[in-house]
């Protein structure tokens, strides 16, 4: 039986091959000047829910600090704070797997709060399908 990290890990080569794209192409648009203004600052919102560390998917991925339930709101991922678009840790770090137990949901507001789709144990890595919602850069 294959791993939740060889399975995530085979989906992501699958969903970049699916967008005809290559990771270095990747990496070069995600630290272009455009994305970062399109998707802004990184920030460290402090989080009783989800916490940042090492991953064994992807560099770094965001954690559950303790059980979350299906349909909870787990945290902001991006927001707005004087007209500036930023991201927290949860936008920026979380990994795909297309085992994903969370989604982003996009309010009328333009927040992009994570919300959860499949109950989550303390402990267990937060990950998202990236095709829900990928944009073209």
């Amino acid at each position: 039986m294959k791993s939740i990290i060889n399975i995530s890990n085979e989906d992501w080569n699958k969903l970049l091959k699916e967008n005809n794209i290559s990771y270095k192409n990747l990496k070069k648009i995600l630290n272009s000047e455009e994305f970062k203004l399109a998707a802004g600052d990184v920030v460290d919102l402090k989080s009783d829910i989800y916490f940042k560390d090492k991953s064994d998917i992807h560099g770094f991925g965001i954690f559950a600090k303790k059980d979350i339930n299906k349909n909870d709101i787990i945290g902001l991922g991006m927001g707005y704070s004087n007209n500036k678009r930023y991201r927290t840790y949860i936008g920026r770090f979380a990994n795909h797997s297309n085992l994903k137990n969370a989604v982003f949901k996009e309010f009328n507001n333009g927040n992009v709060f994570a919300l959860c789709v499949e109950n989550i144990h303390s402990g267990e890595e937060i990950l998202f399908d990236y095709r829900d919602h990928l944009r073209k850069w």
